[in-house]
């Protein structure tokens, strides 16, 4: 953990599921327990183009605040968010592992996941 804050960005990222789904991201201090799904996107059907942001300030701290949006792409540019989402974990230890998931079954199929530091 070499990081103060942390910025994942979404960029065209869809799903293969039969059902709408929310792209949610997790933080856990052990692996283990992991801070209740933080919505990183609107419920999008699959095959749609996700575009958004998550924000991980304070990452190595016990209490992290995570402020998150996004939606589908637009085109031309359009606003994609949906309203942004702020969370302030309580964790046991500092930021160890970082998962992004869907909220139900399904598999990200196409687009790019990049995760920066600072």
């Amino acid at each position: 953990q070499t990081y103060g804050d942390l910025l994942c960005v979404l960029d065209g990222v869809t799903h293969d599921s039969g059902s709408n789904r929310t792209i949610i991201f997790e933080l856990s201090s052990d692996g283990i327990s992991f801070l209740t799904n933080q919505p990183a996107s609107a419920a999008v059907a699959a095959a749609t183009a996700v575009v958004g942001t998550i924000f991980v300030a304070g990452y190595k701290s016990k209490s992290p605040m995570l402020i998150a949006g996004g939606g589908a792409a637009g085109s031309p540019p359009a606003n994609a968010s949906t309203t942004p989402t702020t969370r302030v974990a309580s964790m046991p230890g500092a930021t160890s592992v970082l998962r992004l998931a869907m909220n139900g079954a399904g598999n990200f199929t196409a687009g790019t996941i990049t995760l920066f530091g600072r």
